[in-house]
């Protein structure tokens, strides 16, 4: 996201460059500082948005000023009312209090510099704030993830004789219609018998099927 380029506005400079091109850099300076505000509230629900201050500088001219004057006071004041939300006590500004010193202030002519300066200076710390959030979440974005410990466990071998793989219990259970009886059938160096069967046909069947699955030596001992 673009940072806030504007965080040094001035204002001495912003009507000193209001006299030279005859109000035009007023009108471009009041319209961003609109869209700036705009930008900063973008995330939050209720709030209204103005009009674009070009059009209300048209205004002006058949209302006698009266326009961009209610059009200030809003922006003045919803640019106070986010400085006190973002804990900022001074300077304080409201709508009425940027009014204030704009009109009756002018009476010791430094009025409006002084109103002005107040809304700058709001506008310049908001705008600071913003870019420093947007750091912030930057550096967060950059961190590597990070990466879980995968622990390998041991691969235990199993003993023939203790637990059968699957191709040992497909092929018992092929055998299970096979009776059992006096033919055991076991690996070669384990005493305890996988299978007996009644039959010593089935027996021998049974121990080549488990010797060619397993590739281990199979035998067949009858039983007393």
């Amino acid at each position: 996201m673009e940072k806030f380029k504007h965080t040094k506005r001035s204002s001495f400079l912003f009507f000193l460059y209001a006299c030279l091109t005859l109000g035009i850099t007023s009108i471009v300076t009041l319209e961003r500082m609109r869209k700036e505000y705009n930008r900063m509230t973008a995330d939050k629900e209720g709030i209204k948005r103005q009009m674009s201050y070009v059009g209300v500088y048209f205004l002006g001219w058949i209302t006698l000023g009266i326009v961009p004057l209610v059009w200030l006071c809003r922006l003045a004041g919803r640019y106070g009312e986010l400085g006190r939300e973002q804990g900022m006590e001074k300077p304080k500004l409201t709508g009425t209090n940027f009014i204030c010193w704009l009109l009756i202030g002018s009476l010791i002519i430094i009025g409006p510099w002084l109103a002005f300066r107040k809304l700058f200076k709001i506008s310049n710390a908001l705008q600071i704030k913003a870019n420093e959030a947007m750091d912030k979440a930057a550096e967060v974005a950059a961190l590597p993830a990070p990466v879980e410990e995968v622990k390998e466990e041991p691969v235990v071998e199993e003993k023939p004789c203790c637990r059968y793989a699957d191709p040992i219990e497909r092929i018992l259970k092929k055998y299970e219609g096979c009776k059992e009886g006096r033919f055991a059938v076991r690996f070669s160096k384990c005493e305890k018998a996988v299978r007996t069967f009644e039959k010593k046909e089935c027996a021998v069947a049974f121990a080549k099927e488990v010797a060619a699955a397993r590739r281990v030596q199979m035998r067949y001992v009858k039983l007393k």
